[in-house]
């Protein structure tokens, strides 16, 4: 996000998946929550989110990007989209 985007207070890829989660999955959210392992989403809950992430962010997730590692937590999952050249 650039400093004119921020200073228009559109939200960067953090804010926004946070705020995702926080609406979708009824849960209180931060960069660092363990998502998966707190039980806030499961396979299905992936699966929403792998939409979301797509349609928001304008990249195709594989198979193999759907890993323990890249959703565990939405600081992992901004740099899933930022290595997929998706911008906010």
């Amino acid at each position: 996000m650039t400093g004119l985007e921020r200073s228009r207070g559109m939200p960067g890829i953090e804010e926004q998946l946070i705020g995702y989660c926080r609406e979708t999955f009824a849960a209180e959210v931060a960069s660092d929550t363990r998502l998966i392992e707190k039980g806030i989403i499961d396979s299905m809950g992936i699966m929403e989110l792998v939409g979301y992430i797509e349609q928001q962010f304008g990249i195709e997730l594989e198979m193999d990007d759907m890993t323990i590692d890249n959703f565990g937590a939405v600081s992992a999952i901004k740099a899933l989209i930022m290595s997929k050249g998706g911008a906010a």
